[in-house]
């Protein structure tokens, strides 16, 4: 359980189409990892800390993880809390993933580093893409150190989109990039004043298509960095996929709010 961040299908914690209006008297807690005593059943917005569920629009998603609280648009489609008991995510890539009692423990790849992926096969347009996890250590021989997120779109010949927090000793930094199929380009980025760094560390990929731009929000309690870009050729993705590289990390939640 953690609280301190600036999909599964009805079952468990995790659920899509989430609808937090259960009003009914306290219930035993079953799981809550935001750490603010309410159930993530229960909670408008599980992965950060409200206790007091402040929602000014009305539109069932916290203020705390509405980036409009005023515009009444916002909805918690999805949310997964990584627990054994919850819906598997795809695992591709090199490395081992293990799943612990609160979340998937990546371990690296020692001694290559190389990159290790999960994926949910949940369709996104105009959303908002969160995760947090925790870095253990980095694997001192890898060629770079990475958290993403990447919106793919197998289902039609359209660049990938991606949302880091990347660090190869002589390019530190948050940042947009695009996958055309053949070449990656960086669309905008924020230089990381300690590269990637081990401890409680957040992403959020924020896509429009209306206007067509991406935005990265993402770092360390009390270490903040932010950088959009246009993304004229972002049409929406079918998967999201979550590349990790030459890190030991645990990946504690994905959540998505999604916009009309």
């Amino acid at each position: 359980m953690r609280g301190w961040l600036a999909i599964v299908l009805l079952a468990g914690c995790g659920r899509i189409g989430f609808d937090p209006t259960d009003d009914a008297g306290a219930v035993a807690l079953v799981h809550d990892e935001d750490g603010d005593l309410i159930d993530d059943d229960r909670d408008n917005c599980p992965f950060l800390a409200n206790a007091d569920q402040a929602d000014q629009d009305g539109d069932r998603v916290g203020d705390a993880c509405d980036r409009e609280p005023a515009n009444a648009r916002q909805h918690l489609t999805y949310f997964n809390a990584l627990r054994p008991s919850d819906p598997a995510l795809t695992v591709t890539g090199f490395g081992t993933w293990t799943r612990g009692p609160d979340g998937y423990l990546f371990d690296g790849d020692p001694p290559q580093g190389r990159n290790g992926q999960l994926t949910a096969n949940v369709p996104v347009t105009d959303a908002e893409i969160w995760l947090g996890a925790t870095i253990r250590s980095r694997v001192a021989t890898a060629p770079g150190w990475q958290v993403a997120i990447a919106l793919v779109d197998q289902t039609a010949n359209n660049p990938y989109y991606y949302g880091q927090l990347y660090d190869d000793a002589s390019n530190r930094v948050l940042s947009v990039s695009e996958w055309t199929g053949s070449n990656y380009f960086d669309r905008g980025n924020q230089a990381l004043a300690s590269g990637v760094h081990p401890g409680e560390v957040d992403l959020l990929l924020a896509v429009r298509t209306q206007p067509r731009q991406i935005d990265v929000i993402g770092g360390w309690p009390g270490e903040r960095y932010q950088t959009a870009a246009v993304a004229p050729n972002y049409a929406g993705a079918d998967r999201i996929v979550i590349p990790i590289e030459g890190l030991v990390l645990e990946l504690h939640y994905l959540a998505i709010v999604t916009t009309n």
